[in-house]
Formats: C-alpha cells, sequence, structure tokens
C-alpha cells in the first residue's frame, strides 16, 4: 500500500546538514510517509549518510543521477519517483518540527478545495540558532492576517505586485499530489519556488497555519545568498512577470508590477554594490586566504550583471528611468504599499547593523574615527548630508529614513 504522504529531497553536497535534516523526519509523529533523496552527483559524503539511514528505515529511498540536473529539475525527478497522495517538498539544510506532516495532513483533509498547504517558518544560522530577528521575511499573516483559508487569486496577486514569496520555501509546503502538473520550472534560478507554488494556486485555495513548523537555514553557501550574489534574482523577476501574463493573470504585464519588480532589482543590485565595494577594500589584506575570498566574491560581484541578456537590461532600463521621471525612485513608491516598503527598509537596516557591527571591531576603522569626526565638522559636508534626507509624509518611513541615513553615516 503507497504511503499518504511522499516527502522530495534533492540533494547535493549536503553532508553538513543532510543527517540533522533527516532526523527531523524521521522524528515526526505523523508515520505513513516515503522519504525519496536524489542525489544530483555530490563530491562529498552524502552518500554515505544516506546509505546509513536507509539501511536503518525502509521508507528511505535513495537514488543517484547519472549527471548533473540542478536544483529545480532535481525536485521534478523525486517528485516523478512519488507515490502518496500528498507531495511535500523538502531541503538539505532545513528541518521540520515534529507536528509538521500531521498538521498537514490533517488541514489538507479538512479543506478539500485546498491546493497548498503552507506553514510559518524560522530562520536559522549554521549552527541551528534561531536568527529570524535579522533575516525575517514576509509571512502569509502579515499579508492576510489571521485569515488561514484563501483564495488562489488573491494570494497570487499579492505575491505578483510586488514579487514578494510570504509563502515560504519548499520546507514551508505541501500540496496534493494530483497538483504536480509540470512541476518546477528549470529556467529559473532563485524564485523557481514561487513560481511553482502560485501556479499550483490556480487550482484552488492556500490553507495556512501560522504555528513555526518549518526551519529554514540561511548561510553563505546555501542556493539562497549564491543566488543573491549573482543576482539571479533580476532574470527571475521579468520571467515570472511574463508567464503570468500568459497565464491570463493581468498583474503579470501590468505597470504596477514592473514599478514593484525595479524596486526590488534595485535593492538588490544596490546590495550587491555596496558589498562588493566592501568586500574590494579587504583584497590587500595580509591573510592571504582572506584576500583570495574578498577577490573570488568581488569577481563573482563583477560578474553578475552579465548574466542578464541585452533584452532583460533595456527592458529594466526603460522602466526604470521611466520611474525616476516620476519621482518614484525617490518616494520608494510607499504611499501606495507602505508594507512592502517598509519590509524592504527593514532590510537595508539589518544590512547596514551588520556593516556597522563589523567595522566597531575593525582596527583600521576605530583608528581612523578621528578623522571622520574632522570631517563631519567641516560645514560643507554637514550642508551636503542634510540635503539628501528627503523624509516621506507617512511617519514610520520618516523615522526610518533618519535612522537609514545614521547608519550610512556611522559606516561611511
Amino acid at each position: 500500500m503507497a504511503p499518504h504522504v511522499s516527502i522530495c529531497l534533492p540533494i547535493y553536497n549536503g553532508e553538513n546538514h543532510l543527517a540533522e535534516a533527516i532526523e527531523s523526519i524521521l522524528e515526526q509523529s505523523y508515520k505513513d510517509f516515503e522519504l525519496i533523496v536524489v542525489d544530483d552527483m555530490s563530491c562529498d559524503s552524502s552518500l554515505e549518510v544516506l546509505d546509513r539511514y536507509a539501511r536503518r528505515d525502509q521508507r528511505i529511498q535513495c537514488y543517484r543521477n547519472d549527471q548533473r540536473m540542478g536544483l529545480f529539475a532535481n525536485y521534478n525527478s523525486c517528485q516523478e519517483k512519488a507515490t502518496g497522495s500528498i507531495i511535500k517538498p523538502f531541503a538539505q539544510d532545513d528541518l521540520l518540527h515534529p507536528k509538521y506532516l500531521k498538521t498537514c495532513v490533517q488541514l489538507l483533509s479538512e479543506n478539500p478545495e485546498a491546493a497548498l498547504f503552507a506553514t510559518n517558518r524560522n530562520w536559522i544560522d549554521e549552527t541551528g540558532h534561531d536568527v529570524s530577528n535579522q533575516y525575517r521575511s514576509p509571512a502569509v499573516s502579515d499579508y492576510f492576517g489571521s485569515e488561514y483559508i484563501l483564495d488562489g487569486k488573491d494570494v497570487i496577486q499579492k505575491s505578483l505586485i510586488p514579487v514578494v514569496n510570504f509563502i515560504g520555501e519548499p520546507v514551508c509546503v505541501a500540496f496534493p499530489a494530483k497538483f504536480i502538473g509540470a512541476g518546477f520550472d528549470e529556467a529559473f534560478h532563485h524564485i523557481g519556488d514561487l513560481d511553482y507554488w502560485l501556479r499550483i494556486l490556480t487550482n484552488g485555495k492556500l490553507v495556512y497555519c501560522p504555528e513555526t513548523l518549518s526551519s529554514f537555514r540561511r548561510h553563505s553557501t546555501n542556493q539562497t545568498t549564491i543566488n543573491r550574489n549573482e543576482l539571479r534574482i533580476a532574470n527571475d523577476i521579468l520571467k515570472l512577470g511574463a508567464k503570468f501574463q500568459d497565464l491570463g493573470q493581468p498583474a503579470g504585464s501590468s505597470r504596477e508590477f514592473m514599478h514593484h519588480a525595479i524596486m526590488v532589482i534595485a535593492h538588490e543590485m544596490n546590495a550587491l554594490s555596496i558589498s562588493n565595494r566592501n568586500v574590494s577594500k579587504m583584497e590587500h589584506s595580509s591573510d592571504e586566504q582572506e584576500a583570495f575570498h574578498s577577490k573570488e566574491y568581488a569577481r563573482t560581484a563583477r560578474q553578475a550583471l552579465s548574466r542578464l541578456s541585452a533584452e532583460e537590461l533595456r527592458e529594466i532600463t526603460m522602466h526604470a528611468l521611466g520611474m525616476l521621471v516620476e519621482g518614484q525612485l525617490q518616494s520608494g513608491n510607499a504611499s501606495d504599499d507602505s508594507n512592502t516598503y517598509r519590509w524592504l527598509q527593514n532590510e537595508k537596516i539589518l544590512f547596514l547593523e551588520r556593516r556597522l557591527r563589523s567595522l566597531q571591531e575593525d582596527p583600521y576603522w576605530i583608528a581612523t574615527r578621528c578623522l571622520r569626526e574632522v570631517k563631519r565638522l567641516i560645514p560643507f559636508q554637514q550642508k551636503r548630508r542634510t540635503q539628501i534626507i528627503h523624509p516621506s509624509p507617512k511617519v514610520f518611513v520618516a523615522k526610518e529614513s533618519e535612522y537609514l541615513q545614521y547608519l550610512r553615516q556611522q559606516t561611511g
């Protein structure tokens, strides 16, 4: 008899956290599942870890690709092998709370109109410590309050304008196997999961559990960080808009969609630019290993824009220039969508706060503090700084803008 839930786990060089991820599956209070693991030609000890667990538990089925497929293609490979009536995507770095499967099965059973299940998640670091206060992303409850049965069309609309994955990463979601459809779109790099969730939601509703039953790991080597560093999100946002235009979703082609998309792309570019400049300052470090990694990061950052096609660059440039003329880049478009703008502001604040903490431990930065203080006393500099502050009519935007300006001064 086929298991009720198929947990799909694609892996590639996952030795660091794979055992912990599998343990979180085996500790589920709901036991009627299969764990399908497909290795994408790992060159570390991942296969040894898998073999050890597969000998312990017959519910674990292990496969290996004969050539590299990439993350989303490997997810599809897992799903093709699934036999359960519920599909549960998973990831090698992440964790599930013991109640996850039980809650998922119960809510999907009680709500037959649901096409997708999602739960709240927290963020953890490489050691498993909760770092949600540093990296928190928007959640379903931020957009829909206490509602937990949501119309799929409403979720799609709010996810596209602006493009934001408040539904969650693969660790958060599950869905009836009858809605597998074409699977993950392998043309995406970063938001292929969001694209898939939204396509699934064209079949029905989202049932959401506000309880934190999943943990998403954030570290320098996970795919999310790599994709951000290489600016792949820019390509993906444009693909997403075009796809949902083809699917008859007006949001995918609207002017408002492109305005918000440009704001997100600009935010990612700005963060990448700041990181690149900061790392470039370290290239002459006396520590050879540190200098090597700094140069590698800088090289990757410089190559990021080359990943955009000429057509994509033209489209981004034309819309950005139009927004500049209308003054929307200066205002942040806060008056129409303060929830999203506030989140983007918070992202900038968190980035600068981390930068400030790092600088406060830098001997060179400490030694040159007196020079910066003298510079700030120069009237021309003081005048220039006050001129670039443009408070918004929104009170919270004004306060956050002033705080951002303060952080920039401290890290400058």
